[in-house]
């Protein structure tokens, strides 16, 4: 009786060990929107989706202040990465200086192709949020961003990835 006690325990504890061990083996990091929790997830909603003072440039490159009001700019988006030039340019300095959240949009076979130093105006960085329209862009997209976390720049940045359908264009 004694031996088949020890057995059934024997039995239960290594289901929790395995059930445990698959658990953590399974878990994969998530870019998106849910994967953010309490005051970070309301912030970073403000900072993109709602009425926080921005900063747009579209396919024109024309800078497009929104709901700034003589505030200072906590939101840039940039459509295309041909303009992502923009990022250095000296005259939006003062724009980008206290910046919280930054949306590239890629467009139709356009690539993440950023270094470090294309975000040297960004003191204040907390979001990076790549919107794209291709599946096969994911991984590129992931890999360069895990590649300029190596950096200091960016140990403390949270990135969120969205895909964006066509029908989710609004430059239509």
């Amino acid at each position: 009786m004694r031996t088949f006690i020890l057995y059934i325990a024997m039995c239960f504890c290594l289901c929790f060990v395995f059930k445990g061990q698959a658990q953590q083996n399974s878990k994969e990091k998530n870019f998106d929107i849910e994967s953010f929790e309490g005051k970070t997830k309301e912030k970073l909603q403000f900072l993109v989706y709602g009425m926080s003072p921005k900063l747009l440039f579209d396919n024109s490159m024309n800078p497009i202040y929104i709901w700034n009001e003589d505030k200072e700019i906590e939101s840039v988006e940039i459509i295309g990465a041909k303009q992502f030039k923009i990022l250095l340019d000296s005259n939006f300095k003062a724009d980008y200086k206290n910046v919280k959240s930054l949306v590239l949009r890629l467009n139709t076979g356009e690539k993440l192709e950023l270094t470090e130093k294309d975000f040297i105006l960004f003191d204040n960085l907390e979001f990076l949020v790549i919107q794209f329209d291709e599946e096969a862009t994911l991984k590129q997209i992931i890999d360069k961003f895990q590649e300029l976390q190596l950096s200091g720049k960016f140990k403390q940045v949270e990135l969120l990835i969205e895909r964006i359908y066509k029908m989710d264009s609004y430059e239509e």
